[in-house]
């Protein structure tokens, strides 16, 4: 029988104590590194508005036009100000903070961030009935929905080209309520679509983070929902996002 000398297998437990010490730094600087990228990606999009009406504010003379540039810069800061209090928030409380939410008002928030970018491409954004009334409720998180549609919109535009067409469907039954998102871009390519939901996976370049659609989808899942999309080359895509009406809690 074979017997491990008591100094050997001391050093093998300790060999294993700075191991799993090592795994557990790197899994939370893994973590770290990648909740700094999600605020990076988060935060990009209001800045992108910020940074444009400020510079057509710089080149216009009509006071009207200025008031409303500046209402989109006050929106998107706010933006930003809701994006960071959560970050700072899953650090002190690692938990999700949940409520009864009205459809209408996370659209509703995110318009006058939406509205900026799709006007610097010209492009034309049709909601559909559903989103203008009150009724539709969910019950999640606000700020981690806003994110996610957030994500949605700044990728419909994306792929959308200039003076293209963006569309927002609801269709709500009992108990669910999808929401499409349709853009009339390029579609996307039969080989990168199993990859669409992956971390880090992007085919912006140096531009893209690549988690985007990772963020939105575990969002989604977290919240009980699905998410799928369908997509045409040269037609455009449309991602579906099927979350559960609120019900008494």
């Amino acid at each position: 029988e074979f017997i491990l000398p008591y100094n050997k297998y001391y050093q093998l437990i300790q060999h294993a104590q700075e191991l799993v010490k090592e795994l557990s730094i790197s899994f939370r600087m893994a973590s770290i590194g990648e909740m700094i990228m999600a605020m990076a990606h988060d935060i990009r999009n209001p800045l992108a508005v910020i940074k444009a009406s400020a510079e057509i504010g710089k080149s216009t003379g009509d006071p009207r036009r200025q008031v409303a540039l500046m209402g989109n810069i006050i929106a998107a800061g706010d933006t930003i100000e809701n994006f960071l209090n959560r970050y700072l928030n899953l650090t002190r409380y690692p938990r999700d903070i949940r409520e009864e939410i009205k459809l209408q008002d996370i659209f509703s928030s995110l318009l006058p961030v939406i509205k900026p970018m799709v006007s610097l491409k010209d492009i034309r954004l049709e909601v559909g009935a559903g989103l203008e009334e009150g009724e539709l409720s969910i019950y999640g998180d606000r700020v981690a929905l806003t994110q996610a549609f957030l994500n949605l919109f700044s990728n419909a535009v994306d792929a959308t080209p200039q003076g293209g067409l963006i569309i927002v469907k609801v269709y709500p039954n009992k108990q669910w309520i999808v929401i499409s998102i349709t853009d009339t871009g390029y579609g996307i390519p039969e080989e990168t679509r199993p990859h669409v939901f992956e971390h880090f996976f992007t085919t912006k370049g140096s531009e893209g983070v690549g988690l985007g659609l990772a963020l939105v989808k575990r969002v989604v899942d977290n919240h009980g929902g699905t998410i799928w999309f369908e997509s045409d080359i040269s037609q455009g895509t449309t991602f579906f996002i099927k979350l559960p009406l609120a019900r008494e809690h």
